[in-house]
């Protein structure tokens, strides 16, 4: 044990560009769990509305879904370094005129709607070029436990965010709030500033000015057709955006419509989530050393699956509150091996434009989930939901299964390393 924990911080501090990347990620994660929470509350003491809190998540979402292609086809011409160090010195200064506004008691609710399209649009371009930069700053030996870490990292961060926001805001205010979060992006865009980011082939100024965009993204849409695991995580991703988005209804409902117990007990299980998540993300390592990639992401969705419908077989608030923390222990699980696999499949030179289209289909998912869950509750239960739900997860492991590539085929009855 002490072994590994020594090999671990001599990976640490020799991949000093990994390690830049992942502490101000995290550092910067925090502040955004943060802000997420604080601007909820800022929403609705400037307007008393549900209707704006509604908008300004639609105004936040929107540009993730108009501008994903751009930044696919402009993440692999240009310098990703680039990209990365300008979108975090937006989104630092947007932050930071958010908080001398709140300071100023001059804040208004259009203002607020304008710093969320634009956060989004330059959160975007980051996110796009920060997947499709990881698997070069990790060698092939190393990547199982550098997605690890990520992933992990941002599960406990976030866990940290909602339980401390209270007591932020209470010796910070708001706008220390917002202000901390400019603060971290800043400091994240310094660290990428000091990073060696290898990116190994950019398009030459020529072939630029001879493609357009729409040509660029196609080509690379011709590319990726051709990459049948990419089409099959992509799909693996959607589906678990799909389930994770609505489970907040479903656990709100069930509580208080079924099992009729204090409402203390929502807490108890969405915090499942997280902290399945979160375990799920840390055993990957582990867990790798007996199943192979495909392995874990098909038994992982079998596990989803079997956890989505605990709670519709039972009906008891445990049994649901097991059942999310299954389900999201293997969703963690998964999330690690959809990163592995989608750095060990895609060629460099279309990583961005791959993220870019794995990034809108899991965007897309989130809310065709919470839109499509409303409407079934009424229409059929939630204990129908959860127990044809189940059904339908194990179903995707057995079409993934079947169309999984001959030459990488999956061999459930032995585990391989």
């Amino acid at each position: 044990m002490k072994k590994k924990i020594v090999e671990r911080m001599e990976f640490l501090r020799r991949n000093k560009s990994f390690t830049l990347l992942w502490s101000s990620q995290a550092l910067s994660r925090f502040a955004d769990a943060l802000e997420t929470i604080a601007l909820i509350y800022i929403v609705l003491e400037l307007t008393g509305s549900a209707l704006a809190m509604g908008t300004i998540m639609v105004i936040n979402m929107l540009p993730n879904l108009l501008f994903t292609p751009i930044a696919g086809v402009l993440v692999d011409r240009y310098s990703r370094k680039t990209i990365m160090i300008i979108a975090e010195f937006a989104r630092g200064c947007i932050m930071l005129w958010v908080s001398i506004a709140l300071f100023f008691d001059i804040l208004t609710i259009f203002q607020l709607y304008v710093m969320a399209f634009l956060v989004s649009i330059f959160e975007t371009f980051f996110t796009t070029a920060n997947t499709a930069t990881l698997p070069n700053l990790l060698k092939e030996e190393d990547r199982i436990f550098g997605y690890s870490l990520v992933n992990g990292t941002q599960s406990l961060v976030q866990i940290l965010g909602m339980s401390l926001v209270g007591v932020m805001l209470v010796l910070i205010d708001f706008y220390g709030i917002f202000l901390f979060d400019a603060i971290t992006f800043f400091v994240s865009g310094f660290a990428i500033l000091m990073m060696t980011i290898p990116q190994e082939k950019l398009v030459e100024l020529e072939t630029k000015q001879k493609r357009g965009i729409l040509k660029d993204f196609t080509r690379g849409l011709a590319y990726l057709k051709t990459k049948t695991i990419f089409i099959l995580i992509m799909v693996v991703a959607a589906c678990i955006n799909m389930i994770l988005t609505p489970m907040e209804v479903i656990v709100l409902y069930s509580v208080t419509n079924i099992y009729k117990i204090s409402e203390s007990h929502i807490g108890i299980a969405l915090s499942m989530i997280l902290i399945g998540n979160l375990i799920g993300n840390i055993i990957y390592p582990k867990v790798s050393q007996f199943l192979s990639k495909k392995q874990i992401l098909i038994y992982g969705i079998i596990c989803i699956g079997l956890g989505f419908g605990l709670g519709g077989i039972i009906v008891n608030f445990y049994a649901l509150s097991i059942g999310i923390f299954v389900m999201s222990l293997a969703i963690g699980l998964a999330s690690v091996g959809i990163g592995l696999l989608f750095a060990e499949n895609i060629e460099d030179e279309y990583r961005g434009r791959a993220a870019s289209v794995l990034n809108f289909f899991m965007l897309i998912g989130g809310p065709l989930g919470a839109s499509l869950i409303g409407w079934l509750i009424d229409l059929f239960g939630v204990l129908w939901i959860l127990k044809v739900g189940a059904l339908i997860i194990i179903g995707v492991s057995i079409v993934l299964i079947n169309f999984w590539p001959k030459e990488e085929s999956i061999n459930l009855t032995e585990a391989t390393k």
